[in-house]
């Protein structure tokens, strides 16, 4: 979040020729916050001291240390909370992951299907055309063979047939006449 600067005077601020975090004049009432700082009336962490006797006492390094502390736990929270979005990103994009397989999967099959049965519809069209012309050329071949052995025995329609030819008497060597 981006915070617009203006010239009211502020309780802390930033000096980038530090750089620093400056407190000005800033009252903490939070009961944690002053019942740790009750610990720090000599310039580092010990027993609590009563609030007459931290009156007036210098608490910069409480603060300074409470401001380092509770940034590195903020920080920590956010890298934390950084983590939790990878973690749902990655989740997210695991989900969407699967998803996408699923769908793909399903494409897959119906196309395989469809493949399947367009195959099997060429494969009996095939077959088809093939018994079909296999008939076809056997009908034909079989007419052909009909034909053929009727022009070889003579076997001629009633009042066609040929008749058969005379024998010629055969012709005697030269030189051998026959009386």
């Amino acid at each position: 979040m981006h915070v617009t600067p203006t010239t009211a005077p502020s309780c802390a601020s930033y000096d980038s020729s530090g750089p620093a975090v400056v407190v000005h004049d800033l009252t903490v009432t939070n009961p944690v916050v002053c019942s740790e700082a009750a610990r720090w009336s000599t310039g580092q962490r010990g027993p609590a001291v009563g609030a007459r006797d931290l009156t007036g006492v210098d608490l910069s390094i409480f603060v300074t240390q409470a401001m380092a502390v509770g940034a590195q736990a903020i920080a920590a929270a956010g890298g934390v909370q950084d983590t939790y979005n990878l973690e749902q990103l990655v989740s997210d994009v695991g989900t969407r992951t699967a998803q996408s397989s699923a769908n793909a999967a399903d494409a897959t099959t119906a196309v395989v299907k469809s493949a399947s049965e367009g195959m099997q519809k060429a494969s009996t069209d095939a077959k088809k055309a093939i018994t079909e012309a296999g008939d076809t050329a056997r009908k034909s071949f079989s007419d052909t063979v009909e034909s053929a052995r009727k022009d070889l025995r003579g076997d001629q329609p009633a009042g066609r047939r040929r008749q058969p030819r005379a024998r010629r008497p055969a012709l005697a060597p030269a030189g051998h006449l026959r009386a």
